[in-house]
C-alpha cells in the first residue's frame, strides 16, 4: 500500500539532478496508473498528454473544490521527480512576480495548493483551471500570447530578489558547452544516420558561444507551447513549469522557432544574430532528440540544420 503524508520538500542539488538524469535514461518506463485517492483527494477524471508519460495527471476533489494533481511514481528518484520538485518551488514565485508586474491581469501561473509524498510517489496539487488550451485559437492569437509571455518572463527576471533567484536552477553557458558532447551522443544513439549532420552543425556554431559570455540569466519555461497555456476569460495561464530555470536570454523565443507551426514567428527575427546560432543550435539538437518519433517534426528540423551547415 502506498501511504501518503505531507512533507517539506528540499530543492535538489546539481549532483542529484545529474544522477536523476542518468536514472531516467536507464530505467524502464511504464505507463502511469490512475491513483484513486491521494491523501484527502478523490480522483474524478484523468488527463492524458503524450509529453507526460512519466506522470499521472488527474482532476481530483477534496469534497469542496476540484484540483489538478500531477503525480510522479517510482522506487528511485529520477529526473522527472526532481523536475516536479522544481515546479513546486518555482510556481509560487512566478505567480507572485506576475501578480506584482504589469501583467497581473493577463498572465497567471496556477496556485500550488498542496504537496503529498507517498512511499514511492510525489504529488503536487494545483488549483484547477477550466479553460481552453491556446492551440484551439487562431495562429495569430497563439503568437500574440506566446510573445507576451516571453516578454513577461524577461521583465520579471529583472525584479527577482537574490532569495528568489536561489530557488531557481541555473543553466549557464558552461552548462551548454559541457553538455554538448552528451547531446551529440544522444543524437547518435537515437538517430545514427543524422549524427554526421548534427556534428557538423555543432562544429559550425560552437564559436558563437563567445557572444553569450557575460549575458545575464533570465527565466525560461523551456517548453512554452500552446498545449502548455490555457485561456480562461481572456487570461493566460502558464502550465507545466517543471522545466523552468534561469538561463541564457531569449531561450523560449528560440525554442518556439523549432516548432513547425511557428516557423515564421516574427518575434524571433533579431535574435539569431544576437546569439550567433549557438543557443539555437543547442535547442534544435535537443528538440531533434526529443521528437525522434514525430516524423513531421523531424522533417521540419532536418532542413533547418542542413541549411545552416
Amino acid at each position: 500500500m502506498n501511504k501518503f503524508k505531507k512533507t517539506q520538500l528540499v530543492k535538489p542539488t546539481m549532483l542529484q539532478i545529474v544522477f536523476g538524469v542518468a536514472v531516467f535514461f536507464l530505467k524502464k518506463h511504464t505507463p502511469p496508473k490512475v491513483i484513486p485517492h491521494i491523501s484527502q483527494y478523490t480522483h474524478i477524471s484523468s488527463i492524458k498528454k503524450d509529453a507526460f508519460k512519466n506522470f499521472s495527471l488527474g482532476i481530483y476533489t477534496d469534497g469542496e473544490e476540484k484540483v489538478f494533481i500531477k503525480t510522479w511514481t517510482g522506487r528511485v528518484k529520477d529526473f522527472k521527480y526532481y523536475s516536479l520538485v522544481n515546479e513546486y518551488f518555482v510556481s509560487p514565485i512566478l505567480r507572485k512576480k506576475f501578480a506584482e508586474s504589469g501583467y497581473k491581469d493577463r498572465i497567471f501561473v496556477p496556485e500550488v495548493k498542496d504537496v503529498v509524498v507517498g512511499e514511492y510517489s510525489l504529488s503536487v496539487v494545483f488549483e484547477y483551471i477550466d479553460g481552453a488550451h491556446l492551440d484551439n485559437f487562431p495562429i495569430e492569437r497563439q503568437e500574440e500570447v506566446l510573445r507576451e509571455i516571453c516578454e513577461a518572463f524577461a521583465k520579471i527576471s529583472l525584479s527577482l530578489t537574490d532569495e528568489e533567484k536561489s530557488h531557481f536552477t541555473k543553466r549557464t553557458l558552461p552548462f551548454y558547452i559541457l553538455s554538448l558532447p552528451f547531446l551529440l551522443g544522444m543524437v547518435g544513439a537515437k538517430n545514427p544516420r543524422k549524427f554526421p549532420l548534427a556534428f557538423r552543425y555543432a562544429l559550425k556554431n560552437i564559436l558563437g558561444a563567445r557572444s553569450l559570455v557575460g549575458q545575464p540569466l533570465a527565466i525560461a519555461h523551456r517548453d512554452l507551447t500552446p498545449k502548455n497555456i490555457c485561456i480562461r476569460k481572456g487570461k493566460a495561464y502558464v502550465f507545466d513549469c517543471e522545466g523552468v530555470v534561469m538561463t541564457l536570454p531569449s531561450y523560449d523565443l528560440l525554442q518556439i522557432k523549432t516548432v513547425p507551426e511557428f516557423s515564421g514567428f516574427a518575434a524571433l527575427s533579431p535574435l539569431r544574430t544576437l546569439h550567433s546560432g549557438f543557443l539555437f543550435m543547442f535547442i534544435t539538437l535537443h528538440t531533434l532528440v526529443n521528437v525522434k518519433n514525430v516524423p513531421s517534426w523531424q522533417e521540419y528540423l532536418v532542413p533547418i540544420i542542413t541549411k545552416s551547415v
